[in-house]
């Protein structure tokens, strides 16, 4: 989880997307990322397969 946090903060990215695991899988780090301010399907987004999105 740390070394996540790290990564996050390194990279500051205005968008985060796990592309890792089904939504098990991926709620630690949306858990993560929302400890760290970003907002869920606004900062930080959970997507599934075959599901796009659209960044403006």
């Amino acid at each position: 989880r740390e070394d996540i946090r790290d990564l996050i903060r390194l990279l500051n990215p205005e968008h985060i997307i796990p592309s890792h695991g089904d939504l098990k899988k991926q709620s630690g780090t949306l858990d993560l990322a929302q400890e760290m301010g970003y907002k869920i399907n606004k900062t930080v987004h959970s997507m599934q397969n075959g599901q796009a999105l659209i960044l403006k």
